[in-house]
């Protein structure tokens, strides 16, 4: 039993460590980029768990390789209180500094859509896994 307690202890100290943060982070821009089809860039990542995330050099793109939005800096409060009955991420504070964003509505959609659909809450008789995490 001391043994797991001192194996979790060591990962939540390693989870605090930039370059573990950002190997992390570097799979997850990785997969999303795949999941969306997307470029998705990301310089460097500091997570203080269960509190805050900032993001440094951040840039998203559009499916047809557009760009989205260009932040030399994010930073989200997070909860994550909701997480663990809910699945839900919840963002209580969201800032940006030297930020771009470009938004461009077409007759039918936006260059945002395909984001939306994504990260949107299942519906009932959708064949997506219930263990999806929604923002």
């Amino acid at each position: 039993m001391a043994s797991i307690l001192v194996l979790l202890g060591a990962l939540m100290l390693s989870l605090q460590l930039e370059p573990v943060q950002n190997f992390i982070s570097k799979r997850v821009v990785s997969y999303l980029s795949k999941e969306l089809n997307t470029k998705i860039a990301l310089k460097r990542i500091y997570f203080k768990p269960f509190q805050s995330l900032v993001l440094e050099g951040f840039e998203l793109y559009d499916t047809k390789g557009d760009t989205i939005l260009i932040a030399e800096k994010l930073n989200a409060t997070v909860n994550l209180n909701q997480y663990w009955d809910h699945n839900k991420i919840v963002i209580n504070k969201l800032s940006l500094e030297n930020t771009t964003a470009y938004y461009q509505v077409y007759k039918d959609s936006s260059n945002i859509k395909f984001l939306l659909n994504y990260f949107s809450s299942p519906k009932k008789n959708d064949q997506r896994s219930s263990k999806k995490t929604r923002y």
